[in-house]
């Protein structure tokens, strides 16, 4: 019950995406949802967004320049990476790296909370750093903690590191002569 009405069935899907999930051979998580169906529906998750929307919508920031690359792209890769290494070691415990990528605040975070001028990195190494480092946290926290979704967590700890991970600085180019 919901407010004193029935609770809705979260996964009805309108007639469309029915025929779509019925005709295309998807790959399937473990309990069974086909990845069309979270790419294009409310998946299980607090967004309540599908994952093509989010995607349409970080990619429009990315070209637009609100947003830079580096943090998303380091980010969703760490995260692709590190549960691809989780479902091979033990496939049938852990879902595969599209799950991973399609559910819960996964690319809410990799767009829109990860890179926000106030607390993300300004240079680019501690970027790419910050986004990897962000997105093998959100797998350790699935997959080894006690949280189902870690992203906005992950996020909280990495914005504790940013300041020391923004100290990583190139060297300068070239040599200093000393006037004497």
């Amino acid at each position: 019950q919901l407010f004193g009405r029935p609770a809705p069935d979260r996964h009805a899907l309108p007639f469309g995406q029915q025929g779509l999930r019925l005709h295309l051979p998807e790959p399937l998580h473990p309990d069974g949802q086909p990845l069309v169906v979270l790419a294009q529906t409310d998946p299980p998750g607090g967004v309540g967004l599908g994952g093509l929307a989010l995607a349409f919508g970080g990619l429009y920031l990315i070209i637009r320049g609100f947003i830079r690359w580096e943090i998303s792209l380091s980010f969703l890769a760490a995260l692709l990476i590190t549960s691809l290494l989780f479902q091979l070691y033990d496939t049938g415990k852990y879902a595969g790296p599209l799950f991973h990528l399609l559910t819960g605040n996964t690319l809410l975070g990799a767009f829109f909370l990860a890179t926000e001028d106030s607390s993300s990195p300004v240079n680019f190494i501690p970027m790419i750093i910050y986004g990897a480092g962000t997105g093998l946290m959100v797998m350790l926290i699935r997959n080894v903690g006690g949280h189902a979704d870690g992203v906005v967590f992950a996020i909280l700890l990495m914005n504790l590191t940013n300041p020391l991970i923004d100290k990583i600085r190139p060297k300068a180019m070239g040599k200093v002569k000393s006037h004497a």
